[in-house]
């Protein structure tokens, strides 16, 4: 039926995709258990490459929101944006302000989560701007570190 669905666009879609889908994969998510091999104190970053663009604007930032507001993210989490675009983590939520959204009640939710996000800007061919991303991750980072890089 997904199909369908996208080859007609008049039909209505529920503003967050397929809800019978999300509802699937919110469940399988919340009972995934974290490895034995897993340090109970490990520490989770995430790294958005490319964070001032479009496509981290419109769709990662949007999707790292909903993760979080579920409950869906190990506690605790950090989030580094990377790119070239000199800016600070207040105008990278100006600029998703119109994606990153919080419903009725959620305000206080979304400002931690944006607590947990860092910005740091650098090229991509340059090693110590990489350096520099990973002095600042490894400062907020304790006992074992667990990246992931997107």
């Amino acid at each position: 039926h997904f199909y369908k669905r996208m080859s007609n666009p008049d039909q209505n879609v529920p503003k967050e995709g397929n809800a019978e889908g999300l509802k699937l994969l919110r469940e399988s998510l919340k009972k995934v258990q974290i490895s034995s091999s897993t340090a109970a104190d490990a520490s989770h970053v995430f790294v958005v490459f490319g964070a001032s663009g479009d496509l981290a604007r419109k769709k990662i930032y949007p999707t790292l929101w909903a993760l979080y507001r579920d409950s869906l993210m190990p506690k605790g989490t950090q989030i580094f944006g990377y790119a070239r675009s000199k800016m600070t983590v207040s105008q990278l939520r100006e600029k998703c302000a119109g994606t990153v959204k919080a419903k009725e009640g959620e305000e206080d939710l979304l400002e931690q989560f944006w607590a947990t996000n860092h910005y740091v800007a650098g090229s991509y061919d340059t090693q110590r701007d990489f350096e520099l991303l990973n002095q600042e991750m490894a400062a907020v980072e304790k006992g074992q570190a667990n990246r992931l890089f997107y």
